[in-house]
């Protein structure tokens, strides 16, 4: 591998072999712990492993009791957190940090659909590393892993820790982890560390950190009631269940439509709940959660951080046929925005530009949004989000373009490469349409926030 060339390193051949290398160094590991043992340089070693313990987290699992202060009360643990960026292999520089009296906590990604693969994130070459220098494994899977081996626990909410309910929580605590040094050049050589690695798992929303065992069907009828506690709200039910939010919250609409599309949504799962799909269900919990507890004056300024970038303000000038594709398709946008706010928003070509937009600009489009209340600003952050625009969003909140051209001008430059080399339908078309589903699904939220609508022919039951 060393020999090569530059020229054969950059090519889909070596990043082949690289892969392989390494997965035939991970499966050496396994066999190695499996065996108990491995030989280097003709002597045969004997490992004396522990049992490693893998301890689950969830975001109701409590370390230890405590009581609630106020911020003025709150005081740090240390006056000072020095921050060192070191290029340096992680495992070694943890094993320095334990040999010089410190307690290092590593926080390594993991990829939670498939341990120990994957390169495209980031996450599964981290994980991998992890996967081939240590023991690892047999906190994956347990039909593969001996029992006595490695022992799953979980930490409840009443700070104990017990068996695991049965799902993959959102992070894992190794103890007894049996770490391997020099993997990469010399296979196995063992050096014992008791100290605790923790170990944390890109969140996706395509499944909630959920595999398919976990989400068949559990119920048969959905139906839409009025709350109990609150008359003028409805509740979705699953079979007799009030359905909630992740954190516990039962989910309560004031909005009769959007509570009956909700109910649609979980009744359109027919064997397996795909979560992925269901960005109703996710948006809702998130207006209704709050998790990051962002208050509305925070939103609006996260919103007006993407107005300083905003797509359609910072253009490509090179090819020639991209720059009078940006003015076709984007300057009527901009002329639109200008007229219906009297603001003087202008594009440039220039990336190192500062103060783009004026102060008075700012003002207009900041204003506009204090018009609306926290739950709205929600759905319009992820909006924003998704289009990489401001502008653009408030052409969609006010009905000035379609979802689907409002989604194509977001992405005009890929348009651009897929008008000159093809599209690639597994990938190019599921794009674009899982960026229209989930920019209808924020609208029809956003609608319905924003819009007194009632029924009048639906039924209280979705069958």
């Amino acid at each position: 591998m060393k020999k090569l060339d530059m020229t054969d390193r950059c090519s889909r051949k070596y990043d082949l072999n690289r892969h392989l290398l390494r997965v035939t160094v991970m499966l050496n590991t396994i066999s190695v712990l499996r065996k108990k043992k491995y030989n280097v340089d003709r002597e045969e070693v004997k490992l004396k492993l522990q049992q490693l313990q893998t301890i689950s987290y969830d975001h109701i699992s409590k370390l230890f009791h405590g009581k609630t202060i106020s911020e003025t009360e709150f005081k740090t643990a240390y006056s000072l957190t020095s921050v060192i960026v070191s290029n340096e292999d992680c495992l070694v520089r943890y094993e320095k940090l334990v040999s010089e009296g410190y307690r290092p906590l590593l926080l390594n990604m993991a990829n939670v659909t498939s341990p120990g693969g994957g390169y495209s994130k980031g996450d599964g070459p981290q994980e991998a590393n992890i996967f081939r220098r240590s023991d690892y494994y047999p906190s994956l899977d347990l039909k593969i892993v001996d029992k006595d081996r490695s022992e799953r626990l979980y930490c409840t909410p009443k700070y104990e820790i017990k068996r695991p309910p049965g799902t993959i929580l959102s992070s894992i605590q190794w103890k007894n982890l049996e770490l391997f040094t020099h993997l990469m050049n010399r296979f196995l050589f063992p050096r014992l560390n008791s100290s605790i690695i923790r170990l944390c798992y890109r969140s996706t929303s395509t499944n909630f950190g959920l595999t398919n065992r976990d989400r068949k069907r559990f119920y048969k009828k959905v139906s839409v009631v009025e709350s109990s506690q609150i008359p003028t709200k409805y509740e979705i039910l699953l079979d007799q269940h009030q359905l909630k939010t992740p954190l516990g919250n039962i989910i309560t609409i004031e909005n009769e439509f959007l509570a009956l599309a909700l109910a649609q949504e979980w009744n359109q799962q027919y064997k397996k709940i795909d979560l992925s799909s269901m960005h109703l269900y996710s948006l809702i919990n998130t207006f209704i959660d709050n998790p990051l507890k962002f208050t509305k004056n925070q939103l609006i300024e996260k919103l007006m951080h993407f107005l300083d970038w905003d797509t359609l303000l910072y253009r490509s000038d090179q090819p020639e046929e991209l720059r009078q594709l940006q003015i076709k398709s984007w300057d009527p946008i901009l002329l639109y925005i200008n007229k219906e706010f009297h603001t003087n928003f202008q594009s440039t070509y220039d990336l190192h530009i500062k103060d783009l937009i004026n102060k008075n600009d700012r003002y207009i489009i900041e204003k506009y949004f204090l018009n609306f209340d926290q739950s709205s600003l929600n759905i319009i952050l992820f909006i924003v989000e998704q289009l990489k625009s401001i502008l653009l969003t408030i052409c969609l909140l006010k009905q000035y373009r379609s979802i689907e051209n409002i989604a194509t001008l977001s992405r005009l430059e890929t348009e651009f490469q897929i008008s000159r080399w093809n599209n690639v339908e597994y990938y190019h078309d599921y794009e674009m349409m899982d960026i229209c589903s989930k920019i209808s699904a924020a609208y029809l939220i956003f609608y319905c926030l924003n819009n007194n609508i009632t029924r009048t022919i639906l039924t209280n039951e979705t069958n």
